[in-house]
């Protein structure tokens, strides 16, 4: 079965409180655990300046923290934090990698 993008944003009736527009995309990317390097596939439904909703196939432990592979040979990576969480989809914070 692909992977289909939802359209996401506010309710019916609600305002969109996002600080930044959002664009629909499928793209795959891979989550990787920092601590111990599993990865996990999954494919980006939508994507900001700041953040993304991240969609997957298989319900699997998703880290609060983790590693966004946006290429196979691991030289983009973005670090997420989770904000929120659904059945098959999370969505993240990019988040400033300190030091």
């Amino acid at each position: 079965m692909p992977f289909r993008s939802s359209r996401t944003g506010p309710a019916l009736g609600q305002k969109d409180q996002r600080r930044a527009h959002r664009r629909d995309i499928v793209y795959p990317v891979a989550i990787e655990n920092p601590a111990d390097g599993t990865s996990v596939p999954c494919v980006i439904q939508d994507i900001s300046e700041t953040g993304a909703k991240l969609g997957m196939r298989d319900l699997v432990a998703i880290p609060d923290e983790f590693l966004l592979r946006l290429s196979g040979n691991r030289q983009a990576t973005r670090h997420c934090r989770v904000v929120w969480r659904a059945e098959q989809s999370v969505g993240v914070r990019f988040v400033e990698q300190e030091g």
